[in-house]
């Protein structure tokens, strides 16, 4: 069996880090933790993260990378920019609940101090996830416009549409119980999309 490489391996430690934070949070989760849980030595450990702090950050931009990646696949194969949109706005909440499942319980895991210390980080994650995000539908929308399927938009009104649709999601999914994708929440996208597709134009 060939060696992982450092990109191969580096990700095997975050997943086995989550797993842990999962299980017990990330303030009971040390260096040793996430040696043991590899089966690596903890200076191997230390090669990759100077200490927990790091390590944290490093896992949450894990995440932020791993639902992007995601939501980047559900509109991959899609044909249309308007099939594209809804695809998008249904994937991003079905992804979200899933993720937040995850969160929920790393984040009930900490006692108060552990949240204190770690919400600017919480706060970060939220804005890496828009900015990946608005790149995605900038390449929805870039890739439409090469198949002259929507007309060309400038730089201020590609920002304000891909915040239409970022921020109407999000007032969607804030609506939702337990954050279920229900037949009403996809209805709600149905026309968002639609309404959004449609001032696109040709």
């Amino acid at each position: 069996m060939s060696p992982l490489s450092p990109q191969d391996e580096h990700a095997e430690i975050i997943q086995a880090t989550l797993r842990l934070y999962r299980q017990f949070g990330p303030d009971k989760v040390s260096m040793d933790d996430v040696a043991k849980a590899t089966g690596r030595s903890r200076t191997s450990i230390y090669y990759y993260f100077k200490n927990r702090d790091e390590m944290f950050r490093a896992a949450v931009d894990a995440i932020v990378l791993e639902m992007a990646k995601d939501l980047r696949k559900a509109v991959a194969d899609v044909p249309t920019v308007d099939k594209q949109v809804y695809t998008f706005c249904v994937s991003k909440l079905k992804i979200s609940r899933e993720w937040k499942l995850i969160l929920d319980a790393i984040w009930v895991s900490m006692d108060q101090k552990g949240q204190w210390k770690h919400v600017k980080t919480a706060e970060t994650l939220h804005q890496k996830l828009v900015y990946q995000e608005s790149l995605i539908l900038k390449e929805v929308l870039a890739a439409a416009a090469a198949r002259k399927e929507i007309r060309v938009l400038s730089g201020e009104e590609t920002d304000q549409w891909v915040f239409v649709i970022t921020s109407g999601i999000r007032g969607i999914r804030n609506e939702l119980p337990d954050h279920n994708v229900t037949q009403a929440a996809k209805a709600s996208i149905r026309v968002l999309s639609e309404m959004a597709t449609g001032w696109l134009g040709k």
